[in-house]
């Protein structure tokens, strides 16, 4: 089973044409797509008529967590609800977080999507937390992937302390509820860039920011402090290789130099006004295992595989080549 993850997909002017990344997510053919955030600018009637619109075929089979720009003039996420019915808890009427279960091979991972804007939620917020806690214990699944509207960390510019200590809250949550073999992969959005992360090591649950699909980016620092601000997490370093490879490839160092950035970027952070890093992730599910794929959109529109990893329960998080 093919899953799509993608971040923020809203419209900014002509400068942003979400076409190629639709015909790359089209080709790819995934079961489903995981939105995480920030689809729509403002939540104003043209604006979902145009994502309809454009994302017709690609929408048939989507989950969507709300992002700032769903709640900039709905905070009660009425357009939200009715762009994407059916999606939330059946007994808690407008909730935007719930869970779903998929099968691969005979195992049964559960997805479960959550909403941090505890300000907005308001009493919906205690719901939550009663709630979280009821769908990843037990042993009705075997693996565990989370996908959650606000980032886990900084590599992506600093995070607003109220959804920092709510995102902080939910993974407290999970970490006591959750038997951490189960939790393999944690999505999250509501940042401009997107990122990959490993803070409990090759055997623990991968960190994706998938955050931006081509809007204005954020630069992506290497290393930054985590939400909970208990320690501190570094990108992945195959996934950091590749982005230096990238930007070898597309800039060089001479166009890098003219632009006043240093020629040692591997020192220093991906600047996004030389390499946004934008994009979406494609998950493959097989069984047990797991792969992951982050498909870059370049400045040219073009799209392609950048990086790729895989997990196994034998042999933890590795790398995995790309064909020439």
């Amino acid at each position: 089973m093919t899953i799509g993850v993608v971040g923020a997909t809203r419209e900014l002017g002509a400068e942003w044409n979400a076409d190629p990344l639709i015909a790359d997510i089209k080709e790819r053919q995934p079961a489903f797509l995981v939105l995480t955030g920030d689809y729509v600018a403002r939540s104003t009637i043209e604006e979902w008529f145009a994502l309809h619109t454009r994302w017709d075929r690609v929408l048939n089979g989507v989950v969507a967590l709300p992002g700032y720009g769903e709640r900039r003039r709905d905070r009660r996420l009425r357009a939200h609800g009715a762009a994407f019915a059916g999606q939330g808890v059946p007994e808690l009427r407008g909730v935007p977080f719930w869970h779903f279960d998929v099968e691969s091979a005979g195992d049964r991972w559960r997805f479960v999507m959550l909403d941090a804007d505890a300000k907005a939620l308001r009493n919906k917020w205690r719901d939550q937390l009663f709630w979280l806690p009821k769908v990843v214990t037990g042993d009705s699944y075997d693996h565990l992937v989370v996908a959650i509207n606000r980032p886990l960390d900084e590599l992506a510019g600093p995070v607003r302390s109220d959804s920092a200590q709510s995102v902080a809250t939910l993974l407290r949550l999970i970490s006591d509820h959750t038997d951490p073999n189960r939790l393999v992969a944690v999505l999250s959005g509501g940042a401009s860039a997107n990122a990959l992360s490993l803070p409990a090591g090759d055997y623990g649950e991968v960190h994706v920011l998938a955050g931006n699909s081509g809007v204005d980016a954020s630069t992506l620092s290497r290393s930054a402090r985590r939400v909970d601000r208990q320690r501190t997490v570094d990108i992945e370093p195959g996934f950091a290789e590749a982005i230096d490879a990238e930007l070898d490839r597309w800039v060089g160092a001479n166009v890098v130099s003219e632009t006043g950035h240093s020629p040692d970027w591997e020192a220093g952070p991906w600047e996004a006004d030389v390499l946004p890093i934008a994009g979406w992730w494609l998950i493959e599910l097989e069984g047990r295992d797991i792969r992951l794929t982050f498909r870059i959109r370049c400045h040219d529109d073009s799209v392609h595989v950048v990086y790729r990893m895989r997990y196994s329960r034998a042999e933890g998080w590795i790398g995995e080549p790309l064909a020439p």
